[in-house]
């Protein structure tokens, strides 16, 4: 019995230029596709055909690991056709693995459906292909990792994406779409056509969803003509951000050495952590630095915070700063820090997200940054947005888990601690043999 793979999947032509040169020995692919172009039937079906040539491990790799499972293991094309279907049972090993979302093939090869939110799953494995759908939402620890081992390997990767303002995803447009090792290419609604020469999305149904309300101009010039321009559709302050860019606030605010420091954190668990640091002078409030890692434990930080030249006034942190932590020995993590020498912890109330958000717009207009020690926290404010509904086109409640969530989450302490901060009274410091001391 002969299985003609892809299986039951015939690419249109624009779909066939990224495979034709996969074909060719390219190996890194960026394609800004826009929405309902056929990404994840073109690309899924390619991770399958690749599999077969050649025994690997391979990943579809979608932002979460909801998404992976609902879009991909129990999803269907715009064909009616499941795209597990698209993986012949003739060619399977076994049945697949539901938990894991994993298919072994006869072959030997495996290929396993991730969310780049558990990235760590690809970590000390050695993968020969991974698609990453919807790049411009996922994790950017997701292909750091992975890059070096593609690298020595010679494995190949794709990056299938529509745009969502200058975000990781832009900056990497901007840098491989000019290199001859990678094949880039931007396919609006006026480059897409299916078999009988008609659009595959019209201009005119375009107009449709625009009189409908379904979407506003912004958003139809970012999912139809692959624009990146503007701030992401669904961030929670992408305008306050533009309109303090605008008046100016986004630019060189240097340390004050007479003003005290105020740090507001976000702890994660086997997860990036972030400081905001703070200076508060005339009723205004200078973001004068932004550090984010990933990996460390809590010691890297306070070590990054004591090389810093600040007077430190209070450290805030959220609430489960005071739980008690099972794999250090009951000890919380507040204590940890004490035993660090962080002194004037605030540990902050467990509020709501949506609270927290509702008071960073308010406190937003107050503040100024730094455009360059706070360039990647300003970027993660911008982007930090509401999780999309694609089956109902709207916007949910609730935030998009991301690379954003961690310099959203200590901006959101800050929001609900600000209060404080003004409750102290300033002080100035001078130094005096390069020590700092206080003065009233």
């Amino acid at each position: 019995m002969r299985i003609q793979i892809p299986y039951n999947y015939e690419p249109r032509e624009y779909q066939e230029t990224g495979l034709a040169r996969l074909d060719e020995g390219i190996t890194r692919f960026f394609l800004l596709w826009h929405r309902r172009a056929g990404k994840d039937v073109t690309w899924f079906n390619a991770l399958i055909r690749e599999a077969c040539r050649t025994k690997g491990i391979y990943y579809y790799v979608l932002p979460t690991y909801k998404q992976a499972r609902k879009i991909i293991w129990d999803g269907m094309s715009d064909t009616g056709w499941q795209y597990l279907d698209y993986i012949p049972k003739c060619i399977r090993r076994d049945n697949p693995n539901q938990t894991e979302m994993k298919v072994r093939l006869k072959n030997g090869s495996l290929i396993q459906l991730i969310g780049s939110d558990n990235y760590d799953r690809m970590v000390g494995t050695n993968p020969r292909g991974i698609v990453y759908s919807e790049w411009a939402l996922q994790e950017e620890m997701a292909w750091r990792l992975m890059a070096p081992i593609l690298a020595e390997n010679g494995g190949w990767a794709a990056f299938i994406t529509t745009p969502r303002g200058h975000n990781h995803a832009w900056e990497m447009s901007q840098k491989v779409k000019s290199m001859p090792t990678w094949f880039y290419e931007e396919r609006s609604i006026l480059q897409t056509k299916r078999p009988d020469g008609s659009p595959v999305i019209s201009e005119s149904q375009v107009k449709q969803e625009l009189a409908e309300g379904t979407m506003d101009e912004a958003l139809a010039k970012q999912e139809y003509y692959v624009s990146w321009e503007g701030p992401n559709q669904g961030s929670y302050w992408g305008k306050w951000m533009e309109n303090l860019e605008l008046d100016g606030n986004i630019e060189n605010v240097p340390h004050d050495p007479r003003l005290p420091v105020y740090t507001f954190w976000d702890l994660g668990i086997d997860d990036s952590m972030c400081i905001w640091f703070m200076q508060y002078s005339n009723r205004e409030f200078r973001f004068i630095n932004y550090y984010e890692n990933d990996g460390y434990g809590l010691d890297h930080y306070v070590q990054y915070m004591n090389q810093q030249p600040y007077t430190y006034a209070r450290h805030f942190f959220p609430h489960d700063v005071a739980v008690r932590e099972i794999g250090n020995k009951g000890k919380t993590r507040k204590t940890a820090l004490e035993e660090l020498g962080v002194r004037n912890i605030n540990v902050g109330l467990a509020l709501s997200i949506i609270d927290g958000i509702n008071a960073v717009r308010l406190v937003l207009p107050l503040c100024r940054f730094d455009k360059t020690k706070c360039a990647k926290g300003i970027k993660w404010l911008k982007e930090y947005s509401r999780e999309r509904d694609e089956k109902h086109k709207i916007w949910k409640n609730t935030p998009a888990h991301g690379p954003a969530s961690h310099a959203a989450s200590a901006f959101r302490e800050f929001a609900n601690s600000f209060e404080e901060v003004k409750k102290i009274q300033p002080r100035q410091t001078v130094v005096v043999e390069g020590r700092h001391g206080w003065m009233r």
